[in-house]
């Protein structure tokens, strides 16, 4: 693999672990030994690296491979403690107490932006560089027994300016009106030299962005506007679902000026279970690589990591799907179940246990019932004493019709 990215890792524990394990000590001895995972994660930057390239030995049939870990931190003493003064202790934890034995050189190297005749430096037993870099040789780490470096600023001044401006600078946007309309991959660069300065710039597309080739531009945008040529250049074409674009090129930045680099894309429809769990947070793109040649040295700068946005399906339909037919499912199947399973024996009602509830309605409708009983019950007495008075009236009737007629004569 020629390049590799993982633009959306985020970097914690589970990286540095095998990180460590790739160092012949591993965290047990040397300067790795100084690295605790909570004293690491809490600092304003991290950032770990693995770069691998294939070098010529001395001696050897075949070229071997060289591996340069690299890992940058960024504390602030001001946070941490209020001040200044900064040691190992209070930045990372711990103290260097041995060094590896396999390694050939262990050095801690200290560049400041004071004199060093206005800082207190502890321990003494270092070697000076310059006027501003120090240096201490840990391969014999017996002279100190534990080595703490510690820093005291006579200055207790906070604010500090950079005594120049970074040679160049880079970075990388999405120029772009909505999620699915066309948009621009922007890469700018700042030359604050005062002489030109030539660029190897490397960008991987993801192949889901569709990018026209025919829109690339390159372009100065101050001071003035004029356009620029591409030297040379190797351009590798994506393939769906295979590869991504992969563009390199070598561009000429002018002093004191600012360039910009373009090309259009446009994004497209992926497949369903093509989509991460959380599609609507959007994609990233990996950063640029910008490397270049400053005082003699290669500087390899990345660019920011940009979000685009896919169009995204609606995938709340087939959860709402899934629940309407669950639940039809459950009711179907439970009442099924319900009736095969189950055997129907009859059992007198007061053998019913009932709950608090159901014995509450009962009680009402025993209530209802038994005023309903009441009343059926006076009406009956009412109608069987209007029955007996009219049967006492006619037996009244029949007694006089039936009384002997006395003749007075």
């Amino acid at each position: 693999m020629r390049y590799g990215v993982s633009p959306f890792e985020v970097v914690c524990t589970e990286n540095l672990t095998p990180w460590l394990k790739l160092l012949p000590c591993g965290s047990s001895a040397g300067l790795a030994s100084l690295l605790d995972a909570s004293k690491l994660y809490d600092t304003t930057y991290h950032s770990l690296a693995v770069h691998v390239r294939r070098v010529d030995c001395e001696g050897c049939s075949q070229p071997g491979w060289e591996i340069k870990l690299t890992l940058s931190l960024v504390f602030s003493p001001i946070q941490l403690s209020g001040r200044k003064d900064w040691s190992f202790r209070t930045m990372l934890g711990r103290t260097l107490v041995n060094s590896c034995p396999v390694s050939s050189e262990t050095k801690v190297n200290i560049k400041t932006l004071e004199p060093l005749d206005a800082i207190e430096i502890t321990p003494s037993e270092y070697t000076t560089v310059s006027e501003k870099e120090i240096s201490f040789d840990c391969q014999n780490i017996t002279t100190f027994k534990i080595l703490n470096v510690y820093l005291r600023f006579k200055n207790k001044v906070v604010a500090a300016e950079l005594e120049e401006k970074p040679a160049l600078l880079a970075h990388t946007y999405i120029s772009r009106v909505s999620s699915s309309s066309s948009g621009h991959l922007v890469s700018v660069f700042t030359n604050s030299k005062d002489h030109d300065i030539k660029i190897l710039y490397l960008q991987s597309i993801p192949w889901y962005l569709r990018a026209y080739i025919h829109t690339m531009k390159l372009e100065q945008i101050l001071p003035g506007s004029k356009a620029l040529s591409f030297e040379d250049m190797s351009l590798t074409l994506a393939k769906d679902r295979k590869h991504p674009y992969t563009l390199e090129t070598i561009l000429t930045v002018p002093a004191g000026s600012t360039a910009k680099f373009s090309i259009q894309f446009d994004p497209l429809m992926l497949r369903w279970n093509e989509y991460p769990p959380d599609a609507h947070h959007g994609r990233s793109i990996p950063s640029g690589i910008v490397t270049f040649r400053n005082d003699g040295q290669v500087v390899r700068l990345y660019t920011e990591s940009p979000l685009v946005y896919l169009p995204t399906p609606d995938f709340s339909m087939p959860f709402n799907v899934l629940c309407l037919v669950s639940t039809v499912i459950a009711i179907v199947y439970g009442s099924i179940f319900s009736l095969t399973t189950k055997d129907l024996v009859c059992i007198k009602e007061t053998e019913v246990k009932k709950g608090l509830l159901l014995q509450l309605v009962t009680g009402i409708r025993g209530l209802f019932k038994k005023e309903g009983a009441v009343k059926e019950n006076n009406e009956t007495e009412t109608e069987t004493c209007k029955v007996q008075e009219e049967t006492d009236d006619k037996e009244t009737d029949n007694i006089e019709d039936s009384s002997p007629i006395v003749d007075e004569n």
